[in-house]
């Protein structure tokens, strides 16, 4: 499996911290990372992959909860915990574009603080959807939420979301 990183000027930050070089509108910054090769498009694998090797820490979390995937939604979360801090839980959702932009109330500026998403940063987005879409790439947007640990999770917990980058996919016409 071929793994590359792809970037674009985008006013976000990176779901996943790579080498690439990003050109900037502002001072919020997106980086993507581009799996290309015989994966299957959302490879579970193939992100854990690029995650490692982008340095994300991956060791002492635990699943809590899932809001599965389905057709209507265009979405998948997960609900995790640090193993040393099982009372506070971060949503990680994944998904469709335009589905997840609309959940997203706040965009996670370089380094940690998160900023209000707003109309501008919204049609910047837009048009890079469009723009990679027309190259041939498939994008998913990752946005997070921290909440407080609950006995079950659901698609009302799935707003207020931080987006946090996408993961871009080459996706070549067969």
């Amino acid at each position: 499996m071929a793994l590359a990183t792809s970037s674009f000027p985008v006013p976000l930050s990176p779901v996943m911290n790579t080498d690439a070089s990003v050109g900037a509108t502002s001072a919020i910054r997106l980086k993507t990372s581009c799996i290309a090769g015989p994966v299957p498009m959302s490879s579970p694998a193939a992100i854990l992959v690029r995650a490692r090797a982008a340095g994300c820490e991956l060791e002492g979390w635990v699943k809590v909860d899932e809001v599965p995937y389905d057709f209507e939604r265009k979405r998948l979360s997960v609900v995790l915990a640090r193993a040393d801090a099982p009372e506070r839980c971060t949503i990680v959702t994944k998904g469709a574009f335009a589905q997840m932009l609309a959940l997203c109330d706040r965009v996670r500026a370089v380094g940690d603080e998160a900023e209000p998403l707003d109309d501008e940063q919204r049609l910047n987005l837009e048009r890079m959807f469009a723009a990679r879409s027309d190259a041939g790439y498939r994008l998913l947007a990752v946005a997070t939420k921290h909440v407080d640990r609950q006995s079950r999770f659901g698609r009302a917990d799935e707003h207020g979301l931080v987006l946090e980058g996408f993961l871009l996919f080459r996706d070549p016409p067969k």
